[in-house]
């Protein structure tokens, strides 16, 4: 390793000075004090203008021995580039997959300049950024320097705006997953990355990346949920040209993140990086996009259907918004899966039925025609199935795309999802526990999904734990129900009646307004809106079982048992056999003690669960 007792004590480069005995850079209105090994990654690469320097050997001349990652090393980077405004990497320039550059005239003079700060101070500035691990990431990026705008681009230009956080809780988490999209965006070779500093408004950072020649700008905010126990992120990714947006993805993350939580958030912050990379389109990452349409406006339509389907409710449009789009280019396998997925949605949360249901699996068949085996179109294809009542051969297809990839958390959430419907809860919780070990994002892979069996085992904790942070009639039904079973009726009541008041027309809205006659102790009223729904949708011929199931439910803590027997009946006659799930739930209990279910096991209580 260097040793710096062998190096002047000052060092002037690109209008800084660093004053290696106090540890302190200044220059250009900044003033700091580096972190020790912040440090010694600097006077490295002061040691070594103008050469690649590779990662490995920044590592071992900096780390020697001790084992770290290169997380370490990306961090130090990040915060010299924050120090001395190197937004548009060209002071330390990244070398993608290799190391970095240190592109720079390096003065060394012999005394070091007197410091602005009375010592006592100093000293008081470094023992607080040692004590905190996430000071030196706190620091705001820095605008843009007006040069860029005069560069010629090669590349498209992609920014990364700093992710704004509502929790307080979630600040130092939003630092760190801008930091890692701008680092992971620069290893990209078809990229140029800058940073743009956080303005008052998303109108205002189009404007300024605008005006710097950026092509795209990458956005992100941090909110709480009503009820949950997480907080919700989202990504967009902006076209600068015409304002237009694309969802990357939503999140979950954790309520807060802290000395004691940040190895697990790390890795919890890799997979979400990656997976909203894998979402970017085409044209952002290759100069001739393959499959992606050759009409730039049929993919802001692609991109506007998918921002409307992360919001789980029912928008009867989309499946015309984006059929044209796939007739324009059969192999776009994403629009396929788009309009899989707004058929699917269309069908339970608009209440649509078969038609749309059939149109779901064609859609995820040209999917899988595309990309064989393909987890979101084997969810899609086998849920519609399902709820079309051809469960056991829907179970089949998860089943057998499952022994083909086992490693694909998705298939394993799949899988919980349909033998729930043939009452395994077993083997069910076993899947999904074994979906969420292999990967604790699954549930928001493409749109949101919830991890119904925990519902059935009765677990309402846990199923408020796992559930995606998702903003939706159906998320919010769900949430506000296994808050009700818990007894917190407070926080139920909250969600069901801003739900039913911001989505008065979806199916689950009028669920909610069911759960919040139950809660302000108007069980009448509860019935009747049930008695409705299900008429409605016995008159449309919907066979979702497990639709009928919830109304089973819901009529029995609203007293109406009678109503409750028959749509249990109804539910098992439309393939959504669960015993199990009888049995675990205390509200049957009563039921079960006078034997009034006794026929109904007999006919369908004798199934042996599958292995």
């Amino acid at each position: 390793m260097s040793d710096p007792a062998q190096k002047p004590r000052v060092w002037r480069f690109a209008g800084f000075s660093l004053d290696e005995s106090l540890g302190e850079l200044t220059g250009n209105g900044a003033h700091e004090r580096l972190r020790p090994k912040t440090l010694a990654v600097l006077r490295y690469l002061l040691d070594n203008p103008g050469r690649l320097l590779e990662k490995s050997e920044l590592m071992s001349e900096v780390w020697g021995d001790a084992i770290v990652t290169e997380d370490s090393l990306t961090q130090c980077i990040a915060e010299l580039r924050r120090a001395c405004g190197d937004g548009d990497r060209t002071l330390i320039k990244t070398v993608p997959r290799r190391g970095f550059v240190f592109d720079a005239i390096v003065e060394r003079v012999d005394e070091a300049p007197e410091s602005p700060l009375p010592k006592p101070h100093r000293t008081r500035r470094m023992l607080a950024v040692v004590a905190c691990v996430f000071v030196a990431a706190a620091a705001l990026s820095i605008a843009l320097r007006q040069s860029d705008a005069l560069r010629p681009k090669s590349t498209d230009v992609v920014a990364v705006v700093d992710i704004t956080a509502g929790p307080v809780e979630t600040r130092s988490g939003a630092i760190l997953i801008t930091e890692a999209l701008r680092l992971r965006l620069d290893e990209i070779e078809a990229l140029s990355i800058r940073e743009v500093g956080t303005a008052a408004s998303t109108s205002e950072q189009l404007d300024v990346s605008r005006s710097h020649g950026v092509d795209w700008l990458i956005t992100g905010e941090i909110v709480g949920v009503a009820g949950g126990e997480s907080a919700r992120m989202q990504l967009w990714l902006w076209q600068i040209d015409n304002s237009s947006r694309f969802s990357l993805g939503v999140f979950s993350l954790p309520e807060r993140v802290d000395t004691q939580s940040t190895a697990e958030f790390l890795a919890l912050r890799d997979l979400i990086v990656e997976r909203a990379l894998t979402r970017l389109p085409g044209y952002v990452v290759d100069t001739m996009p393959g499959d992606f349409p050759a009409d730039l406006r049929d993919f802001e339509v692609y991109a506007a259907v998918m921002a409307e389907l992360e919001l789980e409710q029912c928008n009867p449009d989309l499946v015309g918004d984006i059929a044209p789009v796939v007739d324009n280019t059969p192999t776009f396998m994403r629009g396929w899966m788009a309009l899989a997925w707004a058929s699917w949605v269309e069908s339970w949360a608009c209440g649509l039925g078969d038609d749309s249901l059939l149109s779901a699996v064609a859609a995820a068949d040209q999917v899988l025609t595309l990309r064989p085996n393909y987890p979101q179109a084997i969810k899609v294809k086998s849920s519609a199935m399902a709820a079309m009542g051809d469960v056991r051969e829907a179970l089949g297809v998860a089943m057998g795309a499952t022994e083909e990839a086992p490693g694909v958390a998705a298939l394993w959430s799949t899988q919980s999802y349909l033998l729930n419907y043939v009452g395994a809860l077993d083997a069910s919780e076993a899947a999904m526990d074994r979906a969420l070990a292999l990967d604790p994002l699954v549930l928001v892979a493409e749109t949101g999904e919830t991890p119904n069996v925990y519902l059935y085992v009765t677990d309402w904790q846990r199923y408020l734990e796992t559930q995606p942070p998702f903003d939706s009639p159906f998320f919010n039904f769900q949430r506000a129900y296994a808050l009700f079973r818990l007894g917190d009726s407070l926080r139920a009541a909250e969600i069901a009646a801003d739900t039913r008041q911001r989505f008065p027309s979806d199916l689950y809205s009028r669920f909610c307004a069911a759960l919040l006659a139950l809660i302000e102790g108007v069980p009448e009223r509860a019935v009747n809106i049930l008695v409705g729904i299900m008429e409605e949708r016995d008159a449309d011929g919907l066979l979702d079982g497990e639709v009928a199931y919830r109304e089973s439910m819901m009529l029995l803590l609203a007293g109406a048992t009678d109503l409750a027997v028959q749509r249990l009946w109804t539910a098992a006659e439309q393939d959504f056999v669960c015993p199990e799930c009888v049995v675990r739930d205390p509200a049957w209990a009563a039921l079960l003690a006078e034997q009034t279910l006794e026929p109904w096991f007999k006919q369908f209580g004798t199934d042996a669960p599958l292995e």
